[in-house]
């Protein structure tokens, strides 16, 4: 079925954009890029607003936060989905396209949520998407830290402190961490990806070798 063009898309919210693009994906296309021939923007940029409004309206849907779900929260799930730490945490999942993890998804909607601790009303403690949401990939990476988050009586920058001074003093941790996050990144674009590198590709990719060869010195030297 063809899609219909739409103009002016550009000038609209991105709460607006995301819901376009849901409808236009569950109505009349096949895949992402066909919707994002029509508006304007990559196939990557429509999925991952596809994937923030389904996950709001998951939160919407939910009985004991649903409540407090609105369209001013699209920009932290459009965050969160973009985020592979927090997306992983979450347990989202491009099946049903929800977050499939009960318990770190209600951690994360109380994280959107009013509360009240002791008759005090306090604000949501997640106030700005793209900061916060960045934050997150580290905190999610500790136990300790999840903790913290989750008390009613610690800010988010107290579980924030938590997760960077833990960090700080295990070394092997922060190793362990750029080693995972740079083998994802690499079998990202998949082994054909690399059958035809450009230059620079070629030139990062010796550069990246001497950084190797620099840890191999240092492993074998402990040894």
């Amino acid at each position: 079925m063809a899609i219909r063009h739409v103009s002016g898309i550009r000038e609209w919210g991105a709460y607006q954009q995301a819901k376009l693009v849901v409808e236009m994906y569950d109505d009349e296309a096949e895949n992402f890029s066909q919707v994002a021939k029509q508006i304007g923007i990559s196939p990557q940029e429509v999925g991952r607003r596809y994937r923030a409004s389904k996950a709001l309206e998951q939160m919407e849907n939910d009985d004991e936060y649903g409540a407090h779900a609105s369209p001013k929260l699209y920009s932290f799930f459009h965050e969160a989905v973009s985020s592979p730490k927090v997306r992983e945490w979450l347990e989202f999942t491009n099946e049903t396209y929800t977050a499939e993890n009960e318990e770190n998804r209600t951690t994360f909607y109380q994280l959107l949520s009013p509360s009240e601790v002791d008759g005090e009303k306090r604000e949501p403690k997640l106030q700005n998407a793209n900061r916060q949401i960045r934050q997150m990939k580290i905190i999610v990476d500790s136990d300790k830290a999840l903790n913290v988050l989750s008390d009613p009586e610690k800010s988010f920058n107290d579980a924030l402190k938590v997760a960077e001074d833990e960090m700080e003093s295990d070394n092997s941790g922060v190793t362990e961490y750029a080693l995972k996050q740079a083998l994802k990144a690499l079998r990202k674009p998949g082994i054909d990806a690399w059958s035809d590198p450009t230059a620079r590709t070629s030139e990062l990719w010796q550069e990246l070798k001497k950084v190797f060869d620099s840890i191999d010195k240092v492993l074998e030297a402990d040894e």
